[in-house]
């Protein structure tokens, strides 16, 4: 999120608004293209960096580096598509 962003800063409230952004882009967040062999479900909720960032997280052992690519490879592909 650019300076000057609701969510953008270090505060409760900054990361409320990146919180909610997080939200109303819940697609990004979808972890079903991971293979099967996920052991470790999704992180519950979102872990931050300050004073721009929100992220979540799934633990996958035993990725290949094939199917690592192939998930990288779904994100990309769902982010440029446009919102529908």
């Amino acid at each position: 999120m650019p300076p000057g962003h609701p969510g953008y800063g270090r505060d409760t409230k900054n990361r409320a608004a990146r919180e909610e952004e997080a939200a109303r882009q819940a697609g990004l967040f979808d972890f079903g293209s991971l293979p099967a062999a996920i052991t470790t479900a999704p992180a519950a909720g979102f872990r931050h960096y300050a004073p721009d960032f929100v992220y979540q997280y799934a633990l996958v052992p035993g990725i290949t580096v094939s199917q690592a690519i192939q998930a990288g490879s779904d994100y990309a592909r769902r982010i440029a598509e446009p919102a529908t």
